[in-house]
């Protein structure tokens, strides 16, 4: 995962790279780029710093009286860190602040954050929701979606008005309809949270960029900016509204020459987090729409795309020191009274790249490429276990097809297998893959998996029937007309036993 820098830089490296489990029966989240806690903006951080001291202490509702509903909430003030603690099931804490129409605000739950601990379902799992003056919901967000294994909440939102806001902490399995499918369940030790609220802005140095709201032409795309501290680049902000459903926003991206992946056999890579859009997402009344990295030399066909109402992230390797545009447009065709969007970008890099470019080297079953199984003990439902990652090209699809062998760790024979293509913005369509023994034959009872547009591909549980080395077999129907960009990237998970 991410490593973390002092002062709150962050390390960004891949997602769903070899050492991030995904259980043998439930997806991974689409994050993991980053730290859920360290990468707020250089504003947000200076401000942290300042107001340490002023943080309240043993505040929370206590499960009754003060603070329990939005009718009798607590006072917080921007800025400042205040304490709580979801001691009683089923609490639920409130507090109250003063906002401004267009105010931009992130709203940060943490609970295992402040503890510096990796992910432990003994802490609470908070939801964090803003509510209106009137009591209606604005937005809500339950984990970071820069991180996969968070179950701290980060929001960010644009307020539509003038006023009070209300804002209520609870744990996951409060709140969530099928906790057991969508929360880190089980008896909570550790119950304390901090809650902040910021204002986030966009000034010379820091790490956030606002859209222009004149960039409609590629001759007025808004540069964005990277912020290096202790080696490390932070995690960008990116937002804008949406003037009208014509509206579309362009940002040059141009990734810092000086970035280099820190594995030698990786390569750069560019993350665009979505944040939804809704009561249940962000508050926006805007869904966001498609999203496409393209080259400014030929803006008709995208690099990468997605459609931003359905992925929540698009993921594209990228070349260092090379002009990029993001284009971001509306979904929809009405207005709404709050129309705007919010997105996070991070540098990092993806999983070994195959070694060859093109098609012949890997393409038959004798000639695989051999790929390493290297061993995880992260929680899951399954662990300890074993990951093999691997991501690649395929450069002229149908033709191209690229198989890989890996050992079978001894008392790991259960194997699921996790592949992105269109689901990250790749113009790969009809993306398959397979897990065959050495002979060729599948594997029982799940050995095939097919890419619908908006998910990942995935095996969700097979048996190396005593095989002593399978293989990943990677292969497309087509490429997208209008998507220049052929990548996928997979990641093979081992388990001593099938997911309960």
């Amino acid at each position: 995962m991410a490593g973390v820098a002092a002062g709150g830089a962050v390390a960004l490296c891949c997602i769903a790279c070899p050492g991030t489990p995904e259980p043998a029966d439930e997806a991974a989240g689409g994050g993991g780029a980053a730290s859920s806690t360290q990468a707020a903006s250089s504003s947000t951080q200076a401000a942290s710093s300042s107001t340490q001291a002023a943080s309240s202490s043993g505040a929370g509702s206590g499960g009754a009286g003060p603070g329990s509903s939005c009718a009798d909430p607590l006072p917080l003030e921007l800025g400042q860190v205040t304490e709580g603690r979801l001691a009683v099931e089923g609490q639920q804490d409130h507090y109250r602040f003063h906002g401004r129409k267009g105010q931009v605000l992130q709203v940060d739950i943490d609970a295992m954050s402040f503890a510096a601990v990796p992910f432990n379902p003994r802490y609470i799992d908070s939801v964090v929701t803003l509510f209106h003056g009137d009591g209606s919901q604005l937005a809500q967000n339950n984990n970071d979606i820069t991180d996969e294994l968070a179950s701290d909440s980060r929001l960010h939102t644009i307020l539509p008005a003038d006023g009070e806001y209300c804002l209520r902490v609870a744990d996951c399995s409060t709140l969530i309809e099928r906790p057991n499918d969508n929360c880190a369940t089980g008896e909570k030790l550790f119950t304390r949270y901090e809650v902040r609220v910021d204002e986030l802005h966009d000034e010379p140095g820091d790490s956030n960029t606002i859209d222009l709201g004149d960039n409609d032409g590629s001759s007025s795309a808004t540069p964005v900016t990277y912020v290096l501290e202790d080696g490390f680049y932070r995690m960008s902000n990116l937002w804008g509204t949406f003037q009208d459903p014509e509206d579309v926003d362009v940002f040059s991206v141009t990734v810092p020459l000086e970035f280099v992946p820190r594995r030698a056999d990786a390569r750069a890579a560019a993350f665009f987090y979505v944040t939804p859009s809704g009561p249940e997402g962000n508050g926006s009344t805007a869904p966001t729409g498609r999203i496409s990295l393209v080259d400014p030399g030929a803006p008709e066909v995208s690099f990468a795309e997605i459609e931003g109402a359905n992925s929540t992230l698009l993921f594209v390797p990228i070349e260092p020191g090379k002009e990029y545009w993001l284009v971001v447009r509306r979904a929809g065709d009405t207005a709404g009274a709050n129309d705007f969007y919010f997105l996070h970008h991070a540098l990092g890099w993806g999983n070994s790249l195959e070694a060859e470019r093109g098609s012949g080297e890997n393409d038959t079953l004798d000639i695989a490429a051999p790929i390493t199984v290297e061993p995880y003990s992260e929680q899951s439902s399954a662990a300890p276990g074993g990951v093999a990652g691997i991501e690649g090209d395929l450069v002229s699809a149908p033709e191209d097809v690229d198989h890989f062998v890996m050992d079978v760790p001894a008392g790991l024979p259960w194997v699921s297998v996790r592949c992105d293509a269109q689901h990250y913005g790749s113009g790969l369509r009809g993306f398959q893959v397979s897990l065959l023994n050495e002979g060729g034959a599948p594997l029982t009872p799940l050995s095939v998996g097919q890419e619908e547009a908006h998910e990942p591909t995935r095996i969700r549980r097979s048996h190396t029937v005593g095989a002593r080395r399978i293989v990943l077999k990677v292969e497309a129907a087509s490429q997208d007309v209008g998507v220049a960009s052929s990548f996928y990237r997979c990641n093979v998970y081992f388990y001593p036993r099938a997911a309960s």
